[in-house]
């Protein structure tokens, strides 16, 4: 383990010794503790039109580095991953199995961070998924969590209104949603989790759960995730036809409502289904909330300074 400074010092070459140091990893890795350092997973597929916003927005919210796991993307999302990790904030790695085991991926990228990176506690997020921070500072989160080695973050799903029909639409620009648990079957989940890795031992499929040692988990709502899980037509087309290609290796019980989209598919009613996400009853339980808009087109004029400083 090169991060490791005993290690180091043990290298003759001055010069790289020195070129060691000077790394971003190194420095995460050797970080004193009075912050806990926290590090994003990130697994994805086909995601172009979220992926950057994704990251730019979790580095200005105090992640420290990012892990991504790239699942044989061909619309420029595995590029975009590329261009970080030359930035010397992501760890990528490429991963060309089609079955899209989420629970296996995250959970090498868990451990990654840990045994890498020197992570103290880990978000496993989706590309479509905004975590956001009431303080916009993960670290200040973190602080409240000394005594928990889970926390349960509540997810909100946010649904495109008609106008956002145009394939060019900024997804941020829907501010409409609802609570999961009020949601149809397919948005069904409440929350995901964030886990301290030294108590870690599994991840659930998902991520809306862990198997952790000694574990102390607390519902934690100071963090709100939003979901965009649904944008344009042509995202959501093209994740139905992706994810039956990686569902064919998986057991019928998982993925049940893409199966359904799929059978629509074939059948010609996608865009049916599409337009039915656009007209859901909300009945009282919707909300309109435009902070991560706000953030994104407000919030991102630092963002050079933070990459140089990293």
């Amino acid at each position: 383990m090169l991060l490791n400074e005993n290690l180091i010092k043990l290298i003759p070459d001055k010069k790289l010794r020195n070129k060691l140091r000077s790394s971003f990893q190194y420095k995460i890795f050797n970080a004193k503790k009075s912050k806990e350092k926290i590090i994003m997973t990130i697994l994805a597929k086909d995601e172009i039109d979220v992926i950057e916003e994704n990251i730019k927005f979790h580095l200005k919210q105090g992640i420290d580095f990012i892990i991504a796991t790239d699942n044989n993307s061909t619309d420029g999302t595995k590029e975009v991953f590329k261009k970080y990790q030359e930035k010397g904030v992501l760890h990528l790695i490429e991963e060309p199995d089609d079955d899209f085991d989420q629970a296996k991926f995250v959970d090498r990228m868990i451990k990654i961070a840990k045994e890498q990176y020197n992570a103290d506690w880990v978000i496993n997020a989706d590309a479509d998924e905004f975590w956001y921070s009431s303080h916009n500072d993960f670290k200040k989160d973190i602080e409240k969590l000394k005594n928990y080695n889970i926390a349960i973050i509540p997810m909100f799903n946010i649904f495109p209104e008609a106008k956002s029909l145009e394939d060019d639409e900024k997804f941020y620009h829907n501010t409409r949603g609802i609570l999961a648990e009020c949601n149809t079957s397919s948005f069904k989940y409440t929350s995901k989790c964030m886990c301290k890795t030294k108590d870690y031992e599994s991840i659930a499929q998902g991520n809306h759960n862990a198997k952790m040692h000694n574990k102390r988990a607390i519902v934690y709502d100071d963090i709100t995730i939003f979901h965009y899980g649904i944008r344009t037509y042509k995202q959501f087309e093209n994740k139905v036809l992706k994810g039956h290609i990686a569902l064919q290796n998986q057991e019928k019980e998982v993925g049940v409502h893409w199966r359904e989209y799929y059978k629509a598919y074939e059948e010609g009613r996608l865009f049916e289904v599409y337009e039915n996400f656009l007209k859901i009853n909300y009945s009282g339980n919707s909300f309109s909330d435009s902070r991560l808009k706000d953030f994104i087109e407000n919030g991102y004029e630092s963002i050079s300074t933070i990459l140089a400083s990293k």
